[in-house]
Protein backbone atom coordinates (compact mmCIF):
# COMPACT_ATOMS: atom_id res chain seq x y z
CA UNK A 1 0.00 0.00 0.00
CA UNK A 2 0.92 3.99 -1.02
CA UNK A 3 -0.26 6.42 1.05
CA UNK A 4 0.15 10.19 -0.54
CA UNK A 5 -0.79 13.45 0.64
CA UNK A 6 -1.77 15.44 -2.63
CA UNK A 7 -1.77 19.03 -2.56
CA UNK A 8 -3.79 20.47 -5.28
CA UNK A 9 -3.97 23.81 -6.91
CA UNK A 10 -7.76 25.19 -8.11
CA UNK A 11 -9.34 28.57 -8.58
CA UNK A 12 -11.05 29.28 -5.04
CA UNK A 13 -14.82 29.03 -6.96
CA UNK A 14 -14.02 25.95 -8.11
CA UNK A 15 -13.05 23.78 -4.97
CA UNK A 16 -16.43 22.55 -4.29
CA UNK A 17 -16.17 21.33 -7.90
CA UNK A 18 -12.53 19.55 -7.67
CA UNK A 19 -13.51 17.91 -4.10
CA UNK A 20 -16.66 16.54 -5.96
CA UNK A 21 -14.88 14.79 -8.70
CA UNK A 22 -12.62 13.63 -6.00
CA UNK A 23 -15.40 11.86 -3.56
CA UNK A 24 -15.69 10.14 -6.99
CA UNK A 25 -12.42 8.05 -6.88
CA UNK A 26 -12.61 5.14 -4.87
CA UNK A 27 -8.89 5.75 -3.28
CA UNK A 28 -9.35 9.14 -2.27
CA UNK A 29 -10.26 8.68 1.69
CA UNK A 30 -10.15 12.59 2.85
CA UNK A 31 -10.11 15.86 0.81
CA UNK A 32 -10.64 19.26 1.76
CA UNK A 33 -10.67 22.95 0.54
CA UNK A 34 -8.34 24.92 2.84
CA UNK A 35 -6.41 28.56 3.30
CA UNK A 36 -3.33 29.61 2.15
CA UNK A 37 -1.06 28.23 -0.62
CA UNK A 38 -2.62 25.61 -1.37
CA UNK A 39 -6.55 24.99 -2.09
CA UNK A 40 -7.15 21.45 -1.55
CA UNK A 41 -5.56 18.33 -0.07
CA UNK A 42 -6.38 15.13 -0.45
CA UNK A 43 -5.43 11.40 1.33
CA UNK A 44 -4.68 8.45 -1.42
CA UNK A 45 -4.40 5.37 -0.04
CA UNK A 46 -3.07 2.80 -3.43
CA UNK A 47 -2.81 -0.58 -4.03
CA UNK A 48 1.11 0.58 -5.34
CA UNK A 49 3.39 3.40 -6.97
CA UNK A 50 1.79 2.94 -10.80
CA UNK A 51 -2.06 2.64 -9.40
CA UNK A 52 -1.25 5.96 -7.54
CA UNK A 53 0.42 7.81 -10.32
CA UNK A 54 -2.80 6.66 -12.46
CA UNK A 55 -4.79 8.37 -10.20
CA UNK A 56 -2.69 11.45 -9.97
CA UNK A 57 -2.09 12.10 -13.56
CA UNK A 58 -5.20 10.63 -15.28
CA UNK A 59 -7.81 11.43 -12.41
CA UNK A 60 -6.67 14.30 -10.76
CA UNK A 61 -4.93 16.12 -13.54
CA UNK A 62 -7.82 15.58 -15.40
CA UNK A 63 -10.61 17.65 -13.55
CA UNK A 64 -10.07 20.94 -15.64
CA UNK A 65 -10.05 23.42 -12.39
CA UNK A 66 -7.06 21.24 -11.48
CA UNK A 67 -3.76 24.08 -11.86
CA UNK A 68 -1.62 22.28 -10.18
CA UNK A 69 -0.58 19.15 -7.69
CA UNK A 70 2.00 18.04 -5.63
CA UNK A 71 2.59 14.63 -4.16
CA UNK A 72 4.04 13.66 -1.08
CA UNK A 73 3.96 10.21 -0.28
CA UNK A 74 3.52 9.15 3.34
CA UNK A 75 6.33 6.81 5.14
CA UNK A 76 5.19 6.69 8.35
CA UNK A 77 1.67 7.22 9.90
CA UNK A 78 0.27 7.75 13.61
CA UNK A 79 -3.74 7.72 13.36
CA UNK A 80 -5.76 8.56 16.31
CA UNK A 81 -9.12 8.87 17.36
CA UNK A 82 -10.16 11.79 20.09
Amino acid sequence: MVESIVLINAPAKNSGIVIDELKKIEQVKEAAAIYGEIDIYARIVAEDLDELDNIIMEKIQSVPSVVTTRTHIVVNSLRWAR
